[in-house]
């Protein structure tokens, strides 16, 4: 918000200042998905398994090129809502696109060719 933006300065200047690190929080979400991501492959684990069920859920609606709209329909939920989901499973994942998606949700077997 606007109103914090100078709040948010003055802590990223002392933290710098005092010899930490300092990133914005979507910054921090995609080094934290990074990091799942590799962990998950490192351990030979599915990175399905940092999706909640809904997420999940999510992600086979959006790849078989359902809208957010019509997703909040199924799902009884806003579409404001769905977008949310969505940009969390991707940041999650580390995938910037819906492509992206698709190519998961097809290494992974959430979803097929056909």
């Amino acid at each position: 918000m606007k109103e914090s933006a100078g709040v948010k300065v003055v802590q990223a200047v002392r933290k710098v200042y005092g010899g930490d690190y300092f990133f914005s929080q979507k910054i921090s979400d995609r080094f934290i998905g990074n990091i799942v991501w590799q962990l998950c492959k490192d351990g030979k684990e599915s990175p399905l398994d940092i999706l909640n069920p809904r997420e999940i859920e999510v992600l086979q609606l959006v790849v078989e090129g359902k809208i957010s709209s019509e997703i909040a329909d199924i799902l009884s939920l806003s579409p404001k809502t769905i977008e949310t989901y969505r940009s969390r499973l991707m940041n999650k994942l580390s995938i910037e696109d819906i492509p992206g998606l698709v190519k998961f949700a097809i290494q992974h077997g959430l979803t097929t060719l056909e």
